[in-house]
């Protein structure tokens, strides 16, 4: 067969009164578009591809018939409203306010009415959101419950799932901040990682409990500025307190070397706080799971108060042992000039004792002897 090289040599039937336009193709046929240079459009007939070999011209969206691209009778791909970039499957709307958003993926941002700066790429990213703002999705169902949160950044699958109006939150990692509701600029990093309250604030976790090793090149800064603290006072645990805790050795259950390790142990530390009349110390956590976290950088107080409690006592002992040495000098210097006098009256008596045998009374033959004794 012959093909049909131009809409010309196509066999029409056209219903002038219905204004219908059909047209069959034979076979291996094509329609094509073009002049005399150029093809602009073909449809061959045996695959029935639509092959545009020029640019595809479409108006901004301003309405559900202009310049919206459907997958059936959904949504696919538009940019209504202002600066606004969707694709996927009803993605973003027709009826919003909020400017420069930009989703793409499965049901990505499809409620936002005045929500604006958001990005939202994945499946059910920002599924919910309606007036959040400046939030980053990355991921499968990613901030999928969003609905007025602000300002938050999830990247992952699942990660930050279940917040609504916590704001500020940083989750990078499957399911990381999963169970975060309401709580703002918390941060979590790690596979299925989470903070210990699900609606608290300003809590940061690096990995889950399976983690064996963590390290960094220097050592941590701690913030210590005298301007972030209040009710400053001296530490009421010392020496007693130290005394009485129980160091111990143990192997981490989720160490595949076994390796020993040494440390408190959460719930023991809690009852030595409990005897030293301490309650609300932040030396321990406990999550919302019941699972005890101890804060190891607390206890540098209680040690540098032990130490300077043990010094106190190593000068008052020192002061009363050169006070014992100071007493016990001078009774050796008075021992000494008692046996300096000692041995000066052992010499004249024994002077003496010589005088009185030179001139003992010899026919009685008696002799009178002293003793320096």
């Amino acid at each position: 067969m012959k093909k049909i090289i131009t809409a010309a040599m196509l066999v029409l039937s056209i219903n002038i009164f219905s204004q219908n336009i059909n047209g069959k193709l034979g076979i291996n046929g094509q329609f094509i578009i073009r002049d005399t240079n150029n093809t602009f459009l073909t449809l061959p007939q045996n695959t029935g591809y639509l092959n545009l070999n020029r640019s595809l011209v479409l108006p901004n969206t301003t309405s559900s018939s202009i310049g919206v691209l459907y997958k059936a009778n959904e949504i696919f791909m538009h940019n209504y409203g202002v600066q606004n970039t969707f694709l996927g499957i009803s993605t973003g709307n027709l009826t919003m306010a909020g400017i420069r958003n930009t989703a793409m993926g499965y049901y990505a941002l499809p409620l936002t009415t005045s929500g604006q700066e958001n990005s939202a790429f994945g499946n059910g990213a920002l599924r919910y959101s309606t007036t959040g703002e400046n939030n980053s999705a990355f991921g499968n169902a990613s901030l999928f419950s969003n609905t007025t949160g602000h300002f938050n950044t999830a990247i992952g699958s699942w990660a930050l799932y279940s917040n609504t109006t916590g704001e500020g939150n940083i989750a990078i990692g499957y399911r990381a901040l999963y169970t975060n509701t309401t709580g703002t600029n918390n941060i979590a990093i790690g596979f299925n990682t989470m903070v210990p309250s699900a609606i608290g604030n300003n809590q940061v976790r690096i990995g889950n409990s399976l983690i064996t090793y963590a390290g960094i090149q220097v050592a941590w800064s701690i913030t210590s500025d005298r301007n972030l603290k209040d009710n400053i006072l001296s530490s009421n645990l010392g020496l007693g307190f130290i005394n009485k805790l129980r160091p111990v050795s143990y192997n981490r259950r989720n160490d595949e070397s076994n390796k020993t390790e040494y440390g408190l142990i959460a719930q023991e530390v809690e009852e030595t706080l409990k005897q030293e009349g301490v309650e609300n110390s932040a030396m321990l956590t406990v999550t919302e799971s019941g699972e005890y976290q101890l804060r190891y950088n607390d206890l540098l107080a209680p040690m540098i108060k032990a130490i300077q409690e043990l010094n106190e006592k190593n000068e008052k002992l020192s002061a009363e042992n050169n006070l014992l040495k100071a007493e016990n000098n001078t009774l050796n210097e008075r021992l000494a000039k008692i046996e300096q006098v000692q041995s000066t009256l052992s010499t004249e008596i024994e002077q003496i004792n010589k005088e009185i045998l030179k001139h003992s009374i010899q026919p009685e033959n008696k002799t009178i002897i002293l003793n320096s004794n």
